[in-house]
Parts: structure tokens; C-alpha cells; sequence
């Protein structure tokens, strides 16, 4: 919550969904994209589909190590609104 107050150039959140119902997860998400949208960078370790479908970049982890990295930049966002939403699962 204070790195929304105090407009910090980039948001880290880490399973921020852990301990909410699907429809306060999702109010959450919408919370993430409008922060995208505003330039921020948006980085959430996640294991929900909810976070995952919305991300530009996937990084898969395994035991700590990289699996797999997916690119999901999306062509319609503007180069002003690239900042990436990535989603660490």
C-alpha cells in the first residue's frame, strides 16, 4: 500500500493475492494494469492465473533456478506505456 502513496517509480508485490477472494483478486489486478498504464513498473511474484494472464513477461521458476522466460508484450500499448507488468511464477 505504500509504495502506491509514496509513487515509487516501480511496484514489487509478492503473492499480493495469497489471502483474497477471486473478486478482490481481480480488483487487485485492475489496481496493477492502471498502475502500468501510468508508467510504472509492476513486478508480482505470483502463482494465479489472474496475474500471469494480464503479465508482458512470465519468468517460470524451479527450484530456484529460470525455466522458462515468456514474452507477452502486447503491440497495441504505446512506447510512453511499454512498462512491462512481469509475473514470476
Amino acid at each position: 500500500k505504500r509504495q502506491l502513496y509514496l509513487d515509487a517509480p516501480a511496484l514489487l508485490l509478492d503473492e499480493p493475492s495469497s489471502a483474497l477472494d477471486a473478486r478482490a483478486e481481480q480488483t487487485l489486478v485492475a489496481l496493477c494494469e492502471r498502475q502500468r498504464a501510468l508508467g510504472r513498473t509492476v513486478i508480482v511474484a505470483a502463482h494465479t492465473p489472474a496475474f500471469l494472464s494480464v503479465a508482458d513477461q512470465v519468468v517460470a521458476l524451479a527450484n530456484g533456478r529460470v525455466q522458462e522466460v515468456e514474452s507477452r508484450i502486447r503491440r497495441s500499448v504505446s512506447s510512453a506505456q511499454s512498462t512491462a507488468v512481469a509475473a514470476v511464477a
